[in-house]
């Protein structure tokens, strides 16, 4: 599923002259549990156990490729979320939304400039960070 996404991905960005670095990821079980923990949610309400991340060169490619995204999948308007406008507290930017494949999946795709890549893995965003904060949580 996610080869099929991703080369559809890859092939309708550089139709558009937009050069990307396309990865994709399902969630780890333990970081399933502690998000349904959290938020008190259930399984079926996750919408980021499949993801891709699409890194381009600048923020208007972002946006770009968040409308060329939205043209080839459907897509849930109420998951869009824009944290290049309205950055987290830690300054973590990307666009994040949430489309669905022809076979019903679920995919979050996040959208982000190699600055934004940047700071999310190794800056003050790093999702490691969280990670360690979630072994932690989950010590006895």
């Amino acid at each position: 599923m996610f080869q099929k996404v991703i080369k559809h991905l890859s092939h309708n960005l550089s139709k558009h002259d937009i050069t990307a670095k396309i990865t994709g990821r399902i969630k780890h079980p333990v970081s399933i549990l502690y998000k349904l923990y959290r938020k008190g949610i259930k399984i079926e309400q996750l919408t980021d156990i499949f993801a891709i991340r699409i890194v381009v060169l600048d923020e208007e490619k972002c946006y770009k490729t968040l409308k060329i995204v939205h043209n080839l999948y459907e897509y849930e308007k109420d998951k869009l979320k824009n944290y290049i406008d309205n950055p987290k507290p830690n300054g973590y930017q990307s666009l994040h939304t949430v489309i669905i494949t022809e076979d019903q999946y679920r995919i979050e795709i996040q959208i982000r400039n190699e600055n934004m890549h940047y700071h999310a893995e190794s800056g003050g965003a790093a999702h490691w960070r969280y990670k360690s904060d979630l072994i932690n949580a989950l010590k006895f």
